[in-house]
């Protein structure tokens, strides 16, 4: 077993997951965490204007066949695209270009 001395660790200010590397910390807390009031979107708490579609891709490349699926959002009211704060630090510019974050606060929410 061993022993480490004087090592910082970081810790999440919202769920206190540790970390040992700073910009880890930081990387969970902006875009990871789910515990943070930034990241809860009112949107997904059962809004009757949010679409959601599954969408798949696939491509070929030297490693052979490949798919990806994933959730696509759309405002029925608003009628644009979003995407959730997971996606954020993931995101391809040209795939999202027409899309905006989903709002932490809505005033056109409606409960189903």
């Amino acid at each position: 077993m061993k022993e480490l001395t004087n090592t910082t660790i970081y810790a999440c200010e919202f769920c206190s997951k540790w970390y040992k590397r700073k910009h880890h910390c930081l990387h969970h807390e902006a875009h990871r965490c789910f515990q943070n009031p930034n990241n809860q979107h009112k949107c997904l708490e059962g809004c009757k204007h949010l679409q959601v579609f599954n969408k798949t891709e696939y491509w070929v490349d030297f490693a052979g066949e490949h798919e990806f699926t994933h959730k696509d959002f759309k405002c029925a009211k608003y009628d644009v695209e979003m995407y959730t704060y997971r996606l954020h630090p993931n995101m391809k510019v040209y795939q999202f270009i027409n899309s905006i974050r989903m709002p932490l606060k809505c005033h056109l929410y409606e409960s189903v």
